[in-house]
């Protein structure tokens, strides 16, 4: 009989009820995050990043240099209609010693 009340206070207590809320959110977090890898980008947006990538590199990140085909395709593909964001994504030149403070 004693080892049966002993049981309900356990039971009944604080700590041992937050204990198992705790216990059993752990593992409903763990349930959730156990799923199938990350597929990466989509072809699409590979396709994007390997033209845009190819554009960088032929023009030297300066904008007067690429050609109108490739102005249009920055515009109108990647850059939302929009010329300044699609020389934003072109980037600046690259200055300097990677790692070192700018303008330096």
């Amino acid at each position: 009989m004693a080892d049966q009340r002993t049981l309900v206070a356990m039971i009944n207590s604080k700590a041992t009820v937050l204990a198992l809320a705790a216990l059993l959110g752990g593992m409903a977090l763990f349930a959730v995050g156990c799923g199938e890898k990350d597929p990466g980008p989509s072809a699409e947006t590979q396709k994007q990043s390997d033209r845009l990538s190819q554009i960088q590199q032929s023009s030297g990140g300066d904008w007067n240099k690429m050609s109108q085909a490739d102005k249009d395709y920055m515009i109108n593909e990647l850059g939302q209609g929009s010329e300044a964001k699609a020389k934003m994504l072109l980037g600046p030149p690259a200055k300097g010693t990677p790692g070192q403070v700018p303008g330096r």
